[in-house]
């Protein structure tokens, strides 16, 4: 039982903190107009890539609604 209580007291301890990032996000925009942002992480050994494109709905001219749908 107390190993129950432990688990999800340090679960919530956890849960509420999150990693300081070392710098702030530095902005780029390369030769193509494509937007990079890039925050460097020294402690951490490993890269992660995302990739965000501006479609849908929300990026669409009135009378051309639904082609983000199409080139899917």
């Amino acid at each position: 039982m107390q190993l129950s209580w432990l688990i999800a007291a340090s679960s919530l301890l956890f849960a509420f903190t999150s990693p300081a990032i070392a710098t702030e996000p530095r902005e780029f925009i390369l030769s193509n107009g494509m937007k990079v942002l890039l925050v460097e992480v020294p402690k951490a050994p490993v890269a992660t890539v995302q990739v965000w494109y501006k479609v849908g709905s929300r990026n669409e001219v009135m009378g051309r609604a639904g082609l983000s749908h199409m080139l899917e």
